[in-house]
């Protein structure tokens, strides 16, 4: 049995310095156990007891060690799946323009992707993780604050327009209404000479560029803008 314990060990020994995967570290675990178990069944009173106890005190704190490296490893991988299924619920709620689910999925899997411990299979690529979700989570709360300065945009005199989120662009599409509406008020104005209507009309649109490129800047998103046929009017880059 010592001999038998002996030959355990060293076989532990040699799957623990190759062993990286998370089955590989359980291996090199379930051996170690099998060596100290072989190991207490040495009976006390003959001639390799004493050895045997010996041997029972040093193997016990590598059993410890890759035991702790199993849980370690289980953690690591339990928190990469966790974080991966997050991210990807996450894009699933900006697809469908709920970016306020869309923040605690990217929320919980910044959280995940912290638990992943150092040293582990997985640690790698938790700090890409982390730098990711990071970006994202604080893109997705940038959308939301814009989302009420685009409200002020299209809705400030009526429904002016329509916008939708993607990613990192934002699209406006100017409504039939209110494009009969100025074309009408401009087309009158300007044969009737009223140049103060029109210059109102100049200045109304000066306003909602200048609201459009706050919201790019603030935001670090594209602004494109479409009247209501889908022809694009203007292009508006972060500054």
């Amino acid at each position: 049995r010592l001999m038998d314990a002996r030959k355990a060990s060293e076989l532990a020994i040699a799957r623990q310095n190759t062993a990286q995967q998370l089955k590989e570290w359980q291996v090199a675990q379930s051996t170690w156990q099998v060596a100290i178990n072989t190991l207490k069944q040495v009976p006390n009173g003959t001639t390799s007891y004493t050895e045997a106890q010996q041997l029972l005190a040093s193997y016990q704190p590598k059993l410890k060690e890759a035991s702790d490296r199993v849980t370690k490893e289980q953690t690591a991988t339990q928190s990469y799946a966790q974080a991966k299924k997050l991210e990807n619920q996450a894009k699933t709620w900006q697809q469908k323009n709920q970016w306020s689910q869309a923040i605690a999925s990217w929320r919980s899997a910044l959280t995940h992707a912290k638990k992943i411990p150092a040293g582990t299979t997985t640690s790698s690529n938790a700090e890409e993780l982390v730098n990711i979700y990071t970006a994202s989570l604080k893109q997705a709360e940038a959308v939301i604050t814009i989302r009420g300065d685009l409200d002020k945009v299209c809705l400030s005199s009526g429904k002016v327009c329509n916008y939708t989120i993607k990613n990192e662009l934002v699209q406006i599409r100017f409504v039939p209404a209110y494009e009969r509406k100025v074309r009408t008020l401009g087309g009158v104005s300007s044969y009737s000479g009223d140049y103060e209507t029109m210059y109102k009309i100049n200045r109304h649109f000066a306003t909602m560029e200048n609201a459009l490129q706050i919201i790019s800047n603030n935001s670090g998103m594209r602004v494109e803008v479409y009247n209501s046929d889908g022809q694009m009017l203007a292009v508006l880059v972060p500054q």
